[in-house]
């Protein structure tokens, strides 16, 4: 039997370390397109039989187990990467040693990594203006209802159609959005973008910089109920600093998952986070 699951794919699997919530997703998608879609038939398409396996699935009180992935993997049209990815996330959720889910965790994180798209020059044009990112979330948040009108009036940001355009030529040279078929508007690929971990690059220092100087203006110009400005100064070593960035990674990792499955969106907020050392060279400590 051919996979009927016609929405699944754009769901990008990457986005979630739940495998519930991901599952959850896939169903949320489809019951939206179809209001008599039903877990039982959720069940039968992903191999699981017509019961309400699904809802354990979801609810996670029932674990995924090897053979239970092995058919929705099929069913999902996951390969590769992707498959592999679903597999890990299926152990990370059944493992009961906290050691062991850390390692899990680990090669999760190092598969996310690699789905992000390599820097090229089209990429360098995405972070030559923050303004491309904005209005990739708008295009998501419209569901395919591009208006260049609207978007240079809601904004308040002052874009204008030509500035919107570029944005959408750079988006579509990065397989980020496409024209669907069916509705002949544009939708979002379920493509990572992100500057990584490990990237290096003047363009996206300036990026980060115009992403500080947006923020310092949202500081003075916003009320303080629609915003959240923190910030904690703590003294550590090199251990401490890669238990934090370890502690950011699975943050942005948690925040990148509850934020896709979100059911509806009004606004595009921006998330900045910043971690440095005070000092150029670590003190050494006296022993007398």
């Amino acid at each position: 039997m051919g996979c009927q699951l016609r929405l699944a794919s754009r769901i990008q699997i990457t986005h979630f370390i739940d495998i519930s919530q991901y599952i959850e997703a896939v169903y949320r998608s489809e019951k939206a397109h179809d209001e008599t879609f039903t877990h039982k038939r959720f069940g039968a398409l992903l191999g699981l039989g017509a019961t309400h396996v699904t809802v354990e699935y979801i609810k996670g009180r029932r674990p995924v187990s090897r053979k239970a992935a092995e058919k929705m993997v099929k069913a999902l049209s996951l390969e590769g990467k992707q498959k592999r990815y679903f597999f890990l996330l299926a152990q990370y959720q059944s493992e009961k040693s906290p050691s062991k889910k850390i390692e899990i965790f680990d090669l999760i994180y190092q598969l996310k990594q690699e789905n992000l798209q390599g820097i090229d020059q089209a990429q360098h044009d995405f972070f030559s203006n923050w303004h491309n990112s904005v209005i990739l979330e708008y295009i998501t948040m419209r569901e395919n209802k591009l208006d260049l009108n609207s978007l240079s009036k809601k904004t308040g940001l002052g874009f204008t159609k030509d500035q919107i355009r570029k944005s959408i030529d750079i988006l579509r040279r990065l397989d980020l959005i496409k024209i669907d078929s069916f509705s002949n508007k544009f939708v979002t690929t379920g493509k990572d973008m992100s500057t990584g971990f490990r990237v290096k690059s003047e363009q996206i220092k300036k990026y980060h910089l115009s992403l500080i100087d947006r923020s310092k203006e949202a500081l003075e110009s916003i009320e303080g109920e629609r915003r959240d400005f923190s910030s904690y100064t703590f003294a550590g070593n090199e251990n401490t600093l890669n238990r934090v960035k370890s502690l950011i990674r699975q943050f942005q990792a948690m925040m990148i998952q509850e934020t896709s499955v979100s059911e509806e969106k009004n606004n595009i907020y921006q998330v900045n986070i910043q971690l440095f050392p005070f000092l150029k060279e670590g003190v050494k400590n006296d022993q007398d």
